[in-house]
């Protein structure tokens, strides 16, 4: 049976970290990036079934890097975490958009249906 790709991009390494390990306990396999532009060199060696993306990052933040996959037309599930406000323009474009500190199971029930879905 295939293993579901996740990509997670984050530039807090503990949450990078924290969120990989928990969805390899989970059973899928599991990609980190620190910023957008780490996570377009990973793209062009892996093609994730689904992105995890923090919005707020140096280099290339979670906003630009999805601007950056659509014109590309690279079109991936993408789910946004943030500390910050939520921007709501996001909302019809990426399967959810959640605040930090994240509800893992939340995130796991996002992950999860997305990718069964697909």
């Amino acid at each position: 049976m295939k293993k579901n790709k996740i990509l997670i991009v984050d530039d807090d390494k503990s949450s990078r970290e924290s969120l990989k390990s928990y969805f390899e306990d989970e059973g899928y396999k599991v990609c980190v990036a620190k910023d957008g532009v780490d996570a377009l060199e990973i793209m062009k060696r892996i093609s994730p079934d689904l992105i995890i993306c923090d919005l707020k990052m140096p280099k290339l933040g979670g906003e630009e890097l999805f601007y950056v996959l659509n014109g590309k037309k690279i079109k991936k599930p993408i789910i946004f975490i943030t500390a910050y406000e939520i921007n709501s323009k996001f909302h019809d474009k990426v399967i959810a958009v959640m605040k930090k500190p994240i509800d893992i199971f939340k995130l796991n029930k996002f992950v999860s249906n997305t990718l069964s879905s697909n």
